[in-house]
């Protein structure tokens, strides 16, 4: 309904025709969708950083400090060229999810390194001793330890 002046117009019903309830759960859906990609993706390379080590990781903990510091800016224009210009997708909460979710990558990762790195060595020791191999020790041994830190963090 368009109208010349607002006389007359009355609020909407926020739950059917507008508002802001729509926002609101807009928002919730796409740092949904932000936290859902990066989780797994930072916590992974955590898990890389602390327990591969090497040459690889050095790199991967170089561009996620790297990436602490990038403006929110930067990161809006990147997933704008990537996906809407590179991939030609429309402009969508999905991509302000993507973008989102860059931002929040480096902090998660940093973040659960430094849990990672928290839980004692002689856990890892005593569960390579019994046999273990590196990744089931990680999978059975340290991730558990260190849940109730990840979670915090």
């Amino acid at each position: 309904m368009y109208t010349q002046d607002m006389a007359g117009v009355g609020p909407r019903d926020p739950l059917t025709k507008g508002g802001f309830f729509h926002a609101i759960v807009g928002t919730l859906i796409e740092i949904g969708i932000a936290v859902a990609v990066t989780v797994p993706l930072a916590l992974g390379a955590a898990v890389y950083m602390t327990e591969v080590g090497g040459g690889f990781a050095r790199l991967i903990r170089t561009v996620v400090e790297a990436m602490t510091a990038l403006p929110s800016i930067v990161a809006g224009l990147f997933i704008y060229t990537v996906l809407l210009l590179g991939l030609g997708l429309p402009r969508s909460g999905f991509a302000a999810a993507m973008a989102l979710s860059v931002m929040m990558l480096p902090i998660i990762a940093r973040a659960a390194e430094v849990v990672l790195r928290v839980v004692p060595g002689g856990l890892r020791e005593a569960s390579l001793a019994l046999g273990a191999s590196r990744w089931r020790t990680v999978w059975s041994v340290v991730l558990p330890t260190a849940r109730p830190g990840l979670a915090t963090a």
